[in-house]
């Protein structure tokens, strides 16, 4: 009689077989950009360090590698939440060193195309508090100037109160 599994463990063991018949470059890729929810060339790019992350993409959608393109968008895909937790936990397990550096870099992506909500989201996880309290009062500014007081003050009350006074100017 075989040992009775989880259903995560036949998940993970389902998940490694699939990873086995893919290159050291899918791999790679899929862990490292499993950072975000949704993987298009720039983000995958500016988390990867190179500029062929459009191949992979492509590459990820025609072999149907638990993803699906993102309706209207050019290349972007978004894994399957199953997956992603997949491939979070090995980015985990086998590179911790590098998660809080790939949540700086996601932040900084999102930042520069002023999608705020998300640039924070990363911002905090990679733990640089002086990047979140610039980031924060910068989407503060928009955000107060557009009328949305409630998204200022949550993201606000993540930050310590000595942050927020010592950002004065």
């Amino acid at each position: 009689l075989a040992p009775h599994l989880s259903l995560a463990d036949s998940l993970r063991g389902y998940f490694d077989a699939v990873m086995l018949q893919e290159s050291v470059k899918v791999n790679e890729f899929l862990q490292v950009c499993a950072i975000v929810d949704r993987l298009d060339t720039e983000l995958c790019n500016a988390l990867l360090g190179y500029d062929t992350s459009c191949a992979v993409l492509n590459h990820i959608e025609h072999t149907q590698l638990f993803a699906r393109r993102v309706a209207g968008e050019a290349v972007t895909l978004r894994l399957h939440p199953l997956f992603r937790n997949y491939l979070l936990e090995r980015l985990h397990r086998e590179q911790p060193q590098r998660v809080a550096d790939l949540h700086l870099r996601a932040s900084h992506c999102f930042a520069g195309v002023e999608r705020f909500e998300e640039a924070l989201h990363h911002a905090f996880l990679s733990g640089n508090r002086e990047w979140c309290v610039n980031l924060t009062a910068r989407a503060a500014r928009q955000w107060t100037k557009a009328g949305a007081i409630a998204q200022t003050l949550a993201w606000t009350r993540k930050l310590d109160r000595s942050e927020l006074f010592a950002h004065q100017h």
